[in-house]
């Protein structure tokens, strides 16, 4: 977990005055246009509202570096990563897209469980 990663799950737009309040106005270029609107909620109370259920806490700036950085959506967690990789590792070997399915029998199937010693088995 991080700060980008919750931000990229939690934050919305928000109107360009508060980012022009809390950044540069000379950013403005760097940001896309898709983090603005007109009547999103104002930064802030966004913060305000992320630090109460993110496990991380966030600052006004560290979203005004993360919308910098990042169009909205185009975030990608290692987690989220690592799973794509696993995803088309897997349809490379099995000609099949991964489901869920199979990745939870695949899991119960690959799960050793150590034979009790408390019983016999005869």
């Amino acid at each position: 977990m991080s700060v980008e990663s919750v931000l990229a799950e939690y934050l919305n737009p928000f109107p360009k005055g508060d980012f022009e309040q809390h950044g540069n106005a000379n950013w403005l270029p760097d940001v896309a246009k898709g983090w603005f609107k007109q009547k999103g909620v104002n930064l802030d109370v966004q913060v305000d509202e992320i630090n109460e259920v993110a496990p991380i806490l966030v600052s006004v700036d560290d979203v005004i570096t993360f919308v910098r950085t990042w169009k909205p959506g185009t975030y990608k967690s290692p987690a989220q990563v690592m799973t794509e990789r696993i995803e088309e590792r897997f349809k490379e070997l099995t000609t099949f897209k991964l489901k869920d399915y199979y990745a939870e029998h695949l899991m119960r199937s690959a799960g050793y469980e150590t034979p009790s010693t408390d019983e016999v088995p005869f």
